[in-house]
């Protein structure tokens, strides 16, 4: 997996007295990307991610059988949102999914092929740093 926190941490330093607000919009725009990447039958994987300040959640949060739409994931948004509103400078946000079957679907098995949709996402992290970068300096 890439480490893109040394581009990260460039954006931070850039945003001076918005640094908190930095690290919220791009992580919660990182999550929101993460989340509709993800694929999608029962619901029950795209529901699970979540986002922490300090260590992983290791909890579950996606129900089976979900009572979540798989085609509106507003509530694993909105969980996350939530989750992130405390970040300040120098915190370090986990954002999981606790499905135990997560890895499968990211890296396939030997009965199925990798989806790769974690590994899509953090390869445009860059990008969506910018976009939250310009968006807060933006006052937006």
């Amino acid at each position: 997996m890439p480490d893109f926190s040394v581009e990260i941490a460039n954006f931070v330093k850039k945003a001076k007295d918005r640094e908190a607000r930095f690290i919220r919009e791009f992580s919660q725009d990182l999550a929101e990307e993460v989340i509709t990447e993800t694929p999608v039958q029962t619901g029950f994987l795209r529901s699970s991610w979540s986002a922490a300040i300090g260590a992983p959640d290791t909890g579950q949060v996606g129900v089976k059988g979900s009572i979540e739409s798989p085609s509106d994931p507003s509530g694993a948004f909105s969980r996350i949102a939530l989750n992130l509103l405390g970040v300040k400078g120098g915190d370090t946000i986990f954002i999981s999914n606790n499905a135990e079957y997560a890895p499968h679907v990211e890296f396939g098995t030997s009965r199925m092929s990798p989806r790769a949709f974690v590994r899509r996402t953090l390869a445009r992290a860059n990008q969506i740093a910018q976009n939250a970068y310009k968006r807060v300096m933006a006052g937006g």
